[in-house]
């Protein structure tokens, strides 16, 4: 009987250090992730992200005309930001990439194709390569464009 509880205390024991090793590599495999996401990606310890808090506060629409900032590039997206004073436009175009557009303050109208859209802040378009498209703006407008160059066939 002694034997048998000495016997069934090794196990518990061994069973536990055995469990105690796997959690151990799994904090260790989660401190990799977790570093993995924050590793610079070329010599100049850049990081592998771009964030701008509050992208409205990052360009002073114009009193009469259209203002245009870059605020990322790398070689699978473009990013500009946009200031539209009332009453300006963009005037009907194409881009040879799919684009996306974000209304991030004010109100617009948009042409797509043969459709004429009246957006305001919070929306979104996806737009597919070679689209026609133009902008008014109704009120002084920002808008985010990013293109997407990876896709450019």
């Amino acid at each position: 009987m002694i034997k048998r509880i000495l016997n069934e205390s090794l196990l518990l024991k061994s069973s536990a250090a055995r469990h105690k090793t796997y959690m151990q590599k799994k904090e260790i495999v989660i401190r990799f992730i977790t570093i993995s996401f924050s590793t610079p990606n070329n010599e100049q310890n850049m990081p592998d992200y771009t964030i701008i808090d509050k992208l409205q506060d990052h360009i002073q629409i114009p009193d009469n005309g259209t203002l245009s900032v870059p605020v990322q590039e790398d070689d699978a997206t473009k990013t500009i930001l946009f200031g539209f004073a009332q009453g300006q436009q963009l005037s009907e175009h194409t881009a040879s990439v799919p684009a996306i557009i974000q209304i991030i303050q004010g109100n617009a109208t948009v042409t797509l194709g043969a459709d004429t859209h009246n957006l305001s802040e919070g929306s979104f378009i996806h737009m597919v390569p070679k689209l026609s498209h133009s902008i008014t703006a109704e009120t002084p407008v920002i808008m985010l464009l990013t293109m997407i160059k990876a896709a450019k066939k």
